[in-house]
């Protein structure tokens, strides 16, 4: 077992306009947003594009169906939370809701006692044999595409709690939406 865990809150975030509810993630009462907009800004700025930094949105709320079983890591074929290739699923959508626009990608192991966040990709900043590699406090570059996260992470959560954390989402679901 790990000798940190991290601790997982999930609810509603409501936008106060006709846009839909998402969920916001808070790990050890932050917003998960500003950790990762944290971690991408070097990234981001080096790249020339700072304002793309943590750029995110939660989840839809009309996602909230399939949401359980992705961050469990349970296979299921069509779920739109878990459609990237290899084993990653979105934890982070883009501002705008759309998941495949500008989603933040991990893997999620589980066992039977934890639960852990790593590998994380921006699939529009992955990297490729003719682009550089950007890593935080490293050299700045003038230009460069793509975005590493080695070093980010793992979160990595009890798994008793992780699930009481999505259950409670789920229980918690905001009316007036239909579900997925």
């Amino acid at each position: 077992m790990s000798s940190q865990l991290h601790h997982l809150e999930l609810r509603w975030r409501d936008h106060g306009t006709d846009e839909e509810p998402d969920v916001q993630i808070l790990v050890d009462g932050r917003d998960f947003i500003d950790i990762v907009r944290e971690w991408e800004l070097d990234i981001a700025r080096a790249a020339g594009e700072p304002t793309l930094a943590g750029e995110y949105g939660g989840i839809p709320k009309h996602f909230a169906g399939n949401l359980a079983r992705a961050w469990l890591n349970v296979p299921e074929p069509g779920n739109p939370l878990s459609y990237w290739e290899g084993d990653q699923v979105i934890l982070l959508a883009c501002t705008c809701g759309e998941l495949g626009c500008w989603p933040l990608l991990a893997r999620v192991d589980v066992t039977h006692h934890e639960v852990r966040w790593l590998d994380f990709e921006q699939p529009h900043r992955t990297a490729r044999h003719d682009e550089e590699v950007i890593i935080p406090g490293g050299p700045p570059r003038a230009r460069a595409r793509v975005w590493n996260y080695e070093g980010f992470g793992p979160f990595v959560f009890n798994r008793g709690a992780y699930t009481s954390a999505i259950d409670h989402l789920i229980r918690t679901t905001p009316s007036g939406l239909s579900e997925d």
